[in-house]
């Protein structure tokens, strides 16, 4: 039998109770013992049922209520999350910004260094010369720290284990 046919089939009968108390209802005070048990198990049954439908009720109202409890509980969370999102987003472009004006100072530096490298170049002869143009690559970053090094010979010293 389908949900609705055993909900129809409940509700005829819920009917035809109600139909037939109320007649007993009217003929109250002029009813016959047997009139009066039928009176009683129809009402019996009616608050049976209507015992039924209040719990039926009752644990739904829960269910709804704990869902719109969750349902709060994540609207506050995403409320909490798009703050926290928005306070790292300014934490993030205030540091970028600090890293662009340290980095433009960083750039500047090593441009001066690279001049005066080549300017020392031209004044120096021999083996200075090419310390001084090593200096300038490096600053320019044509070569890294460790192809200057190797290419000047001077490797920091490393201690030995002994």
């Amino acid at each position: 039998m389908s949900r609705r046919t055993r909900a129809a089939d409940r509700e005829l009968g819920r009917i035809r109770r109600r139909e037939s108390l109320a007649v007993l209802l009217a003929r109250a005070d002029r009813l016959l013992p047997a009139e009066a048990d039928v009176l009683r198990s129809l009402v019996e049954a009616e608050i049976a049922d209507a015992d039924h439908a209040r719990r039926t009720a009752g644990g739904q109202t829960a269910a709804v209520r704990r869902a719109q409890h969750r349902v709060e509980a994540a609207e506050q969370a995403i409320v909490e999350t798009e703050a926290d999102r928005d306070r790292a987003q300014q934490t993030l472009d205030e540091l970028r910004e600090l890293h662009r004006g340290a980095e433009a100072a960083y750039i500047e530096h090593l441009a001066t260094a690279a001049v005066l490298a080549e300017a020392l170049a031209k004044t120096l002869n021999g083996d200075t010369h090419h310390l001084a143009h090593a200096i300038r690559r490096l600053c320019t970053g044509a070569i890294t720290p460790a192809q200057a090094l190797a290419e000047t010979d001077h490797q920091p010293r490393r201690e030995q284990h002994r």
